[in-house]
């Protein structure tokens, strides 16, 4: 069974502005103060007396990195997420591993630093030389 976190309840602003307030770890009044806002102000978004205006969704934005639309109204993702991120992720990982068969291989460590003593003309040559020995 897979489970998916159930959204429906940031349909209602009072729940993304709560969302917002226990993932920053700041209390009322710290958190009125990073946006410029009153404790009330506040007590009355959490409260849905009030509904989040485009002003404050930007600053938002701007001290929790909450997309405006999603603190606005609820739609698109919270945060941004750069396209590619895992991608980003995979690719550190696969160099991670990459060292650490380096490190782990007895030689390995002195052939990968003599190669780069070589002029960039000896290791095209190295290259194509090592190219050509695995194809056949």
């Amino acid at each position: 069974m897979k489970f998916t976190l159930s959204t429906d309840k940031f349909k209602d602003s009072k729940y993304r502005i709560q969302e917002i307030l226990d993932s920053s770890g700041l209390a009322k009044n710290e958190f009125a103060d990073r946006l410029g806002i009153t404790k009330g102000q506040v007590s009355h978004l959490l409260s849905g007396a009030r509904k989040p205006s485009l002003t404050l969704s930007k600053l938002i934005k701007f001290e929790f990195g909450y997309l405006e639309e999603w603190t606005f109204k609820g739609e698109g993702p919270m945060k941004y997420s750069p396209p590619g991120k895992e991608e980003m992720f995979r690719k550190m990982e696969e160099e991670e591993n990459f060292q650490r068969k380096i490190r782990n291989t007895e030689g390995a460590r002195e052939f990968v630093m003599e190669y780069f003593e070589l002029t960039p003309e000896s290791r095209s040559i190295f290259l194509n030389l090592m190219r050509n020995r695995m194809k056949n």
